[in-house]
């Protein structure tokens, strides 16, 4: 026959347990957050459009603040 029932193979493996995954414990380093202060500040629009696409492209998504922060961080003085 082109299709075989395999009814119980069926019923034992609907009836086993599956193992429960567990998330290894692992004690991961204290990070601490700087301070953050509220700014305001005026950009033309090309560039708040230049900068969330900026932002995306190194991978934060929607959070420009974050990505602006990051950048303005690793730029030295």
């Amino acid at each position: 026959m082109a299709f075989e029932p395999k009814k119980e193979q069926i019923k034992k493996a609907l009836g086993e347990k599956i193992a429960e995954r567990r998330v290894p414990t692992a004690s991961l380093p204290k990070r601490e957050e700087p301070e953050k202060v509220i700014t305001s500040f005026t950009l033309d629009k090309k560039n708040k459009e230049k900068l969330a696409r900026l932002a995306k492209a190194n991978g934060y998504g929607k959070s420009t603040a974050a990505f602006l922060n990051d950048w303005i961080a690793s730029v030295e003085e």
